[in-house]
């Protein structure tokens, strides 16, 4: 039987929305002092440039919230991968995993306390709500970001009604997008992360492709070169639809 639809599947940060400045300041905040929540002002006037371009170093490598928290663990930029995985193997599992479950809790009171402010800090890229607003099937997110967050800020954009579904806080995209277009559909997945544009590769009837507009290291574009990624830019949103 041939395929009855194509999904449109697209990652959420580094695709939809830039919310670099938001995630820096959500990292740092869970390395905080206390199990106190700090409002949003706080967290952004705590962040320095030097810490923002740390946070900015690391988010290329990172799938997991928990790998925001690298950043916390590293006193320079990281520059590679390797020294990405050595600082996360020596911060060790257990301090990463509770700094992101403080840091779920920290975004949880931003958008329930400070809506607007909160929202705000998500910038969606040139072109990618027009793609989502034109997409000739059903359009779906599937992101690490956590669904109520999601939903809050594609509501903000005037968005929520063209996305049929949301997959948040997902650690496993190839599983989900194989669980979403089921024995039939197909799907193009866009994702920003080179390690999920591969994994997700696998997954029949699915035409993955790497976002060059989002989080990427130089690391990542020799590799995709390399390996002949099928590339995206935002000016070439239109040969998706």
């Amino acid at each position: 039987m041939s395929p009855t639809r194509t999904w449109l599947v697209l990652d959420f940060d580094g695709v939809v929305c830039d919310a670099l400045s938001e995630c820096a300041a959500l990292t740092r905040a869970a390395a905080g002092p206390g199990p106190g929540l700090p409002t949003l002002d706080e967290a952004i006037a705590a962040l320095t440039p030097q810490l923002l371009a740390r946070f900015a170093s690391v988010r290329p490598y990172c799938r997991t919230l928990a790998d925001f928290m690298v950043t916390n663990a590293v006193t320079a930029a990281v520059t590679s991968r390797e020294e990405f995985e050595a600082a996360k193997a020596a911060a060790g599992p257990e301090l990463l995993d509770a700094q992101a479950a403080h840091a779920q809790q920290i975004r949880d009171a931003w958008r329930a306390d400070e809506p607007e402010a909160w929202l705000d800090m998500h910038i969606p890229y040139a072109g990618v709500p027009d793609l989502i607003r034109g997409a000739g099937g059903p359009v779906a997110i599937v992101s690490n970001k956590d669904g109520e967050s999601i939903d809050a800020i594609l509501t903000h954009l005037g968005l929520r009604g063209d996305v049929a579904i949301i997959a948040g806080a997902c650690a496993d995209k190839p599983a989900a997008v194989a669980r979403l277009i089921g024995e039939h559909a197909s799907a193009s997945f866009i994702d920003d992360n080179l390690a999920n544009v591969f994994a997700v590769a696998a997954v029949p009837r699915v035409r993955s492709l790497w976002a060059t507009w989002g989080y990427h290291s130089r690391e990542d574009i020799t590799q995709a070169l390399t390996a002949g990624v099928p590339t995206l830019a935002l000016g070439e949103l239109a040969a998706v639809a």
